[in-house]
């Protein structure tokens, strides 16, 4: 895949990724025999006015049989920046057990409930100096960070809100929108990153929010996307 088809954030624009990746279904998934996870190098030598970001919805990043998959996705794209939502992960994983000792782990778990679901990460390369900005954070799954590409400061965020999500969890992922929104005169670019589950018609000329919620999250978009 050539530089050009990679999603990247470049001084002056960001350039969304054309390419193809993996089909992240279970049958990706199915290896013969779990397998060690691969000492990547990451080393690029992509100038350090842009990096490259790789955000998906990986639905149980437990499995241990999916390390060599992960770590090839990773080393396909050279990434820069990971945002994955739906890690089913909890407190008895190790941030290394499933991503990459080269990248720094952000992460929140899910807390609670009968079965592994939800949970987002953000795994970020060190020379981008990322640092958590848990200030921002409600008990919405959503995790966020500043980093440094070049002299530009970015602020970004992994975020997942379940389909049947209620009213109360619905708010504290808006709340927590909303204080980036209040915070973002200070950076030079937002990302959010994850799965919404909401119900918009994206076919229209212009997309159509098909419910409340999620019209109160198109309203919070809108915010975030308007200069400050």
């Amino acid at each position: 895949m050539s530089t050009g088809e990679k999603a990247k954030f470049r001084l002056g624009g960001y350039k969304c990724m054309v390419c193809a990746l993996p089909s992240i279904s279970d049958s990706l998934w199915s290896l013969p025999a779990a397998m060690n996870f691969p000492v990547l190098h990451t080393t690029s030598n992509r100038p350090k006015k842009e990096a490259t970001i790789l955000c998906f919805n990986a639905r149980s990043l437990k499995n241990r049989k999916r390390a060599a998959d992960i770590a090839a996705l990773l080393d396909m794209h050279s990434a820069d920046i990971v945002a994955i939502n739906e890690t089913w992960l909890s407190a008895d994983v190790l941030d290394h057990e499933v991503i990459p000792t080269d990248y720094v782990v952000l992460r929140k778990d899910r807390v609670g409930g009968k079965r592994p679901a939800g949970g987002v990460l953000l795994a970020i390369l060190p020379h981008l100096q990322p640092r958590r900005q848990i200030q921002l954070e409600t008990s919405a799954e959503a995790v966020w960070a500043e980093l440094t590409i070049s002299n530009v400061r970015v602020l970004i965020a992994s975020v997942y809100r379940a389909p049947n999500s209620s009213a109360e969890q619905n708010e504290e992922l808006l709340r927590s929108l909303s204080l980036a929104a209040e915070q973002q005169h200070n950076y030079d670019a937002l990302f959010v990153m994850g799965d919404l589950n909401l119900e918009i018609d994206w076919n229209a000329e212009a997309p159509i929010p098909k419910s409340t919620v999620a019209e109160n999250f198109w309203t919070a978009s809108i915010v975030l996307l308007l200069p400050s």
